[in-house]
């Protein structure tokens, strides 16, 4: 079955070069359970039934635990998630302070334009000037 890079390279680390007596393939027997997890996982995304994202992609899910900050297992330790391709691509999913502060500031200024233009057009309709009198009569 073809499983996803960060579970291919998460089960390769845990192969070992010399097996215990008794042992197949792992020599811890949680490790085979993930493995099988893994399967179930890549089975249910390709059939539509699991959706993964950033932070709950298929090895999150076998494993059953949250992904640590600043971590990303399946991947060499000399990277950060910061360095992960595939969550580069969804940069634009996370949290930032600096996105929150121009969101702030755009409301902002989106709130001034309303109140000027909400003033204005009160002006023009309660104004008393012969000529704005004039077109509001021409207006209806």
């Amino acid at each position: 079955m073809d499983i996803d890079e960060r579970s291919r390279h998460f089960l390769k680390a845990r192969q070992p070069k010399k097996l215990k007596e008794g042992r197949t393939k792992y020599n811890d027997p949680t490790i085979e359970e993930v493995e099988k997890r893994i399967f179930e996982v890549t089975a249910a995304e390709k059939s539509g039934s699991f959706e993964p994202r950033r932070d709950r992609d298929v090895l999150t899910e076998a494993l059953g635990n949250p992904e640590h900050r600043g971590r990303a297992r399946g991947i060499s330790s000399r990277k950060s998630w910061k360095d992960v391709e595939s969550w580069q691509a969804e940069g634009s999913s996370y949290r930032s302070r600096q996105r929150y502060k121009e969101e702030l500031i755009q409301k902002g200024k989106d709130d001034v334009v309303k109140e000027m233009f909400m003033g204005k057009l009160q002006d023009v309709f309660t104004s008393t000037d012969p000529k704005m009198v004039q077109l509001r009569m021409q207006m209806f």
